[in-house]
């Protein structure tokens, strides 16, 4: 059961990693919301190979949603005005 728990905190990994660098091509991003998408990646990938399969689940669940808030954020437009 920890192979699954470990697939999906490479895949949020993974995910917040394109996400960070996608946005920080037009802007400065902070760091600190994806620190903690990570953070609570890898809370969830312990939690999970632990045995607390419910607990994990609900983690994963909410650095999944967070990562899709930052994801949908819109771009700064006064950065690309000093990007151009």
């Amino acid at each position: 059961m920890g192979a699954y728990f470990n697939f999906f905190a490479i895949v949020l990994f993974v995910a917040t990693a394109a996400v960070y660098v996608w946005r920080s091509r037009t802007e400065r991003p902070r760091i600190m919301p994806y620190l903690v998408t990570v953070g609570g990646t890898l809370i969830a990938m312990i939690a999970g190979n632990n045995g607390a399969f419910y607990s994990a689940i609900v983690i994963f669940a909410a650095a999944g949603f967070l990562l899709v808030h930052q994801a949908s954020q819109p771009f700064d437009e006064q950065a690309d005005d000093h990007n151009a």
